[in-house]
């Protein structure tokens, strides 16, 4: 499976021309949910079945969220280090710099060994915007019932020349 990427057109804040480039975004494949994460683990030669290895992951997030509030890094081998970061408003005299000026708290991800080079070991596929992708449906359905002779209504507050077009299923757009 290629890692599916579209193209958008950007302002390089480097130059001071103004003149946007284009740059490659990332596009999801799809989520993984924590139960299809744990059966996929158990799939992979796991003595451990998949309620274990949620239970122990759901654990994992619980103590990690009480490390890292604690000040501590957590290190997770291969995986990586967390640790916490922040974003605050500036002062001009450390003097008057608070705890209220810290604005936000994160979590930092320093990947390991395992992920630190993920692009020797990908695969690129170019796939449109998700946004293209949805204009491109809509415009399909558009075309399918031209051409099966579907009227979309109109409604009868817009002074619209009135008709009782049939609307076909999903003209919400999806």
């Amino acid at each position: 499976m290629a890692i599916h990427y579209s193209l958008t057109a950007r302002e390089n804040r480097l130059m001071k021309s103004g003149a946007k480039l284009a740059y490659a975004r990332a596009q999801s494949a799809g989520t993984v949910s924590l139960r299809a994460f744990s059966n996929h683990i158990a799939e992979h030669g796991s003595v451990f079945d998949r309620s274990v290895v949620e239970g122990v992951l759901t654990k994992a997030v619980q103590c990690m969220r009480e490390q890292l509030l604690q000040g501590r890094i957590v290190e997770l081998g291969d995986l990586g280090r967390f640790r916490i970061g922040l974003s605050s408003e500036g002062v001009e005299d450390v003097t008057n710099f608070t705890a209220n000026n810290i604005k936000g708290v994160h979590v930092v991800w320093l990947p390991g060994a395992e992920f630190r080079n993920l692009k020797q070991d990908a695969t690129f596929t170019y796939v449109t915007s998700l946004k293209k992708q949805a204009q491109d449906k809509k415009a399909e359905k558009e075309k399918l019932n031209t051409s099966l002779g579907v009227v979309p209504a109109v409604p009868e507050n817009t002074g619209g020349s009135g008709g009782t077009g049939v609307v076909g299923e999903g003209a919400d757009g999806e």
